[in-house]
């Protein structure tokens, strides 16, 4: 993952070469959600899409760009509209309230 940068915390892990500091740290994460000494931060992954709380998976479905048409990771980006909203666009649709439809 090109955005992440482990090289600060690999170098508290020890090992004399990078290759050896992300193994000391993989080893070192890893044993710790294996152990049970931290939670796996899989389980906190919102909506498969991001890690961290409700409102900063909201905030990135929010920023997403692209064609959800032509790109189908976004597809599970793009939130089913609630009922009421289905029921608004049909009614101004229409022009009549939905009881009469």
């Amino acid at each position: 993952m090109a955005w992440v940068w482990p090289e600060p915390l690999a170098e508290l892990c020890g090992g004399k070469n990078l290759e050896e500091r992300r193994a000391a740290l993989r080893a070192c994460t890893e044993g710790a959600v294996r152990q049970g000494g931290a939670e796996p931060p899989w389980n906190r992954v919102v909506d498969g899409l991001a890690l961290g709380s409700a409102a900063f998976a909201e905030q990135v479905r929010h920023e997403a760009r692209g064609n959800a048409r032509e790109q189908r990771a976004l597809r599970g980006l793009v939130k089913a509209p609630a009922w009421a909203q289905i029921v608004e666009v049909l009614e101004h649709a229409r022009g009549r309230a939905g009881e009469a439809l």
